[in-house]
């Protein structure tokens, strides 16, 4: 059984997500989001190419849950062929404001040479960026369509 080494919160609701490493060298992806818990797990070069493959998949009662009840996660890696010890403390990771005035001083200068007629979605959500869109992202993007009928809409990271 694989064993994680490594894991960090990255966002504590809505959705309540991890990432880390594995005994194997192996990286994962675990979120609740929208009712639904999902651990990914693959290569780095997987990762980086937002391309990390599903592994477990559970849906929840709640449409719109967006936290883990006390065990899921768990419960999750272990239906993973994943041990985790969940007693052990985990560590909370969140960019820091330079880094995100960074990344939008970026996109802010990609933006003044882009097609003014374009809606841009950002989004770190792989699904979302796949295409592969809840319902709850869908009513979204159709308020989105809806309010800008003549703007194209792009999705990037």
């Amino acid at each position: 059984m694989k064993k994680v080494m490594e894991i960090r919160k990255t966002s504590p609701a809505c959705p309540e997500q991890y990432e880390g490493t594995l005994d194997s060298g192996e990286v994962f992806y675990v979120r609740c989001r929208f009712g639904v818990g999902e651990l990914r797990v693959g290569t780095r070069e997987q990762w980086d190419n937002w391309n990390l493959p599903t592994v477990v998949k559970t849906t929840y009662e709640e449409d719109f849950k967006g936290e883990f009840d006390p065990g899921e996660l768990k419960v999750l890696f272990i239906e993973g062929g994943i041990s985790f010890d969940d007693t052990k403390e985990i560590v909370e990771y969140m960019p820091s404001v330079e880094d995100m005035m960074k990344r939008i001083e970026d996109l802010e200068k990609k933006s003044r040479s882009k097609n003014k007629e374009e809606i841009t979605i950002l989004t770190f959500d792989e699904d979302f960026l796949r295409g592969n869109t809840s319902p709850g992202q869908e009513r979204i993007l159709e308020e989105i369509r809806s309010r800008f009928p003549k703007k194209d809409i792009k999705v990037e990271k």
